[in-house]
């Protein structure tokens, strides 16, 4: 089962724009209809326990990352760390997510 996932950097943007970033994204469960729901939280994009639903626990918390990263990128935000090094959200690719699949991974 995937574990929850935390998160606190900083968001830049075009023109100079920086500010504060939070995410947590909770372990999925498994509700009863079968589906694993993670629930994000994430001020930064308005994310207020937004419920995310995958097949299983792997596709739940990918999908999870993939939205706020797919968000990020169509405000053209970019996520630093304290000292201003790139932060990539850890997503598991293979696990359902739209999107291109890691070739090295598979070669591997």
């Amino acid at each position: 089962m995937a574990n929850p996932y935390n998160l606190e950097a900083t968001v830049k943007g075009a023109e100079a724009f920086s500010s504060p970033f939070k995410l947590s994204v909770s372990q999925p469960e498994q509700a009863d209809t079968g589906e694993y729901v993670c629930r994000v939280d994430c001020p930064f994009l308005r994310f207020r326990q937004t419920k995310i639903c995958g097949a299983t626990s792997d596709q739940a918390m990918a999908l999870a990352l993939w939205l706020i990263e797919n968000q990020l990128q169509h405000r053209e935000c970019s996520l630093v760390d304290a000292r201003g090094n790139p932060i990539t959200l850890p997503i598991d690719r293979f696990a359902g997510v739209p999107g291109e699949v890691d070739i090295k991974r598979i070669s591997e």
